[in-house]
């Protein structure tokens, strides 16, 4: 008989893993699943240096501290361990993952999304042999050498600082003329001599057996650039097919559309975190797994949920 639970939640991320901690402390019996290990995005940031109560925290630090205190609350984490399959059945959800079969009351997604690519020759080619998407993965493969990052947004302009302080000589490329990183940031890149090539984009990327050179263009200017290694923050793809094969509304990006309460268009499925589109930092992952946790509680509580119904007293 497949084992019950009150949430299942699929994605061990920073959402995840607050929606876990918020839901198990509310008494639920919670399992949080996750094909690969617990931290996503999260522990693969080299430093957050915007997360409230912390001035500068390693990411892998970070996502660890959040696993422990899940655990603590009560919640089943299931590592290496990937939902294959959900559908409704009743009032039920039977859930099928890549190990065995559970079912729960509710769901909620926080599936996060993966990097956008570049589309570009050599990109493919050179992944892994000079193109990477993770500067804490593979910035110590580049100490003391060249090495671009591509993008404008946070993510990149903590890469580059990143590479910058442990000794690689950085350029940042961005079509537009300046960053969306934070201001703070942008002025340590500055002072620690990173260089910038603005209103450029990447066009090719070249090599041998590894990278070797960029072609970027500058409005119509072409130029190579000597690199050894380009790593490219660009944006995210939802990771949605959960989603799709639920037949959940989607935006047209791609993100799953949640309205206030991070419900989705499917009664007692909820989503949150990078999978719901937005601003895509630790703080508003964190954010939206607790409203999702506080939903779901009342959802199942039968509180206030789905709008035109009232408020009903709850306690528990």
């Amino acid at each position: 008989m497949a084992k019950g639970y009150d949430v299942i939640i699929v994605g061990a991320g920073a959402a995840g893993l607050t929606a876990g901690i918020y839901a198990g402390r509310y008494g639920l019996r919670v399992a949080i699943f996750d094909k690969l290990t617990a931290g996503g995005q999260l522990a693969l940031t080299p430093l957050i240096e915007n997360y409230p109560g912390y001035k500068a925290i390693p990411g892998p630090e970070l996502a660890t501290l959040m696993k422990e205190h899940a655990i603590a609350a009560g919640v089943e984490l299931f590592e290496l361990e990937e939902v294959l399959d959900i559908h409704q059945q009743g009032d039920f959800f039977n859930v099928t993952t890549s190990e065995n079969e559970f079912t729960a009351r509710a769901i909620i997604l926080t599936v996060g999304s993966t990097p956008k690519k570049l589309q570009i020759p050599g990109e493919a080619e050179f992944t892994g042999r000079g193109v990477s998407y993770c500067a804490l993965c593979d910035a110590p493969f580049f100490k003391k050498k060249r090495v671009m990052v591509v993008g404008g947004g946070n993510t990149a302009v903590v890469s580059a600082k990143y590479l910058s302080d442990i000794g690689s000589q950085v350029s940042l490329i961005h079509r537009k003329g300046t960053t969306r990183g934070e201001e703070t940031i942008k002025k340590e890149l500055i002072a620690q001599n990173v260089g910038f090539y603005w209103n450029s984009i990447v066009k090719e990327i070249k090599g041998e057996n590894k990278v070797k050179s960029v072609i970027i263009d500058t409005q119509g200017r072409l130029q190579e650039v000597p690199i050894d290694g380009i790593f490219i923050h660009i944006g995210e793809i939802p990771t949605n097919g959960l989603a799709k094969q639920l037949g959940l509304a989607l935006d047209s990006d791609g993100f799953i559309v949640v309205n206030d309460k991070c419900e989705t268009s499917m009664k007692g499925i909820f989503a949150a975190g990078d999978i719901t589109g937005g601003i895509l930092q630790v703080s508003t992952a964190v954010g939206k797994g607790t409203i999702a946790a506080v939903n779901v509680y009342l959802y199942l509580k039968g509180g206030d949920w789905y709008g035109d119904q009232k408020v009903k007293e709850w306690s528990d």
